[in-house]
């Protein structure tokens, strides 16, 4: 294990080779966390890389990448790839100005993708009412506000 500080053209780069099928075929945890530089642009080129290439993770950790809004869309959509989600059980995006939008794309694509997550990690994101709405649905609870 080794730290590196990735900026954006490291993120573009990682997304490229992630888009080459086959490359990343064996790589079953991706930890790219602390690492400030990446940004919003590096995370959502790594997201597009991962869901063109198909990847199939386990555990992927962006927290404290500044990943914000426009990254969002593009997690959720790698999520939603065939396979994509199956067999992930650990999200880490926490420390991010995802937004309101940004966390309830992220959980749509964890709805629509299925797979058993174990763990997910969205704290200090900005998640308002929408994102809340959009994981209350997602954990099947339907109405959070009436007894049992």
């Amino acid at each position: 294990m080794f730290s590196v500080k990735a900026g954006v053209k490291a993120g573009a780069a990682l997304g490229k080779w992630l888009r080459v099928e086959g490359a990343a075929a064996n790589l079953k945890t991706l930890d790219l966390r602390i690492n400030g530089r990446l940004g919003d642009e590096g995370a959502a080129a790594i997201a597009d890389g991962l869901a063109a290439g198909g990847v199939a993770l386990e555990q992927l950790s962006l927290g404290k990448t500044d990943a914000g809004p426009s990254a969002a869309p593009v997690l959720g959509k790698w999520l939603t790839v065939d396979g994509a989600a199956a067999n992930l059980n650990r999200l880490d995006l926490d420390n991010h100005d995802l937004g309101d939008e940004g966390v309830a794309a992220i959980v749509n694509g964890l709805a629509a993708g299925g797979g058993a997550l174990e763990k997910l990690y969205l704290e200090r994101t900005k998640a308002g009412l929408k994102a809340a709405a959009a994981l209350v649905k997602w954990l099947g609870v339907e109405d959070a506000r009436r007894p049992a």
